[in-house]
């Protein structure tokens, strides 16, 4: 008897531990609210990227929904080379990933 097939949602939640993973595609950040709570070793994929709008340094965060469910702007995420990025925005949320875009201010001389 063939193995049941797993839905949709179920393989994303299963595919999210590959995409997120650090010897894969991953990293692990911290992710702190506005409040200051911070939430350590979180998996997450991200591609930075230079914004032409606003002259910063913005990028993609997919991490799991189960690590930061309530994530939201002006919320940071500390890569592991110590910068310091905050959440601009939040543009989607599903049973397994949260996607957020992030900026890194420019440092001036």
């Amino acid at each position: 008897r063939p193995s049941p097939v797993a839905t949709l949602a179920q393989q994303m939640v299963t595919d999210m531990s590959t995409f997120t993973n650090a010897d894969e595609f991953g990293e692990l950040v911290t992710v702190t609210s506005p409040a200051g709570t911070a939430t350590a070793n979180v998996p997450a994929s991200f591609q930075e990227y230079l914004g032409a709008q606003d002259e910063k340094t913005q990028g993609p965060f997919i991490m799991p929904i189960a690590s930061v469910p309530s994530i939201d702007r002006g919320w940071t995420i500390t890569r592991a080379n110590g910068d310091v990025w905050t959440v601009t925005d939040v543009s989607q949320r599903d049973v397994a990933a949260v996607n957020c875009r992030a900026a890194l201010p420019q440092l001036t001389t």
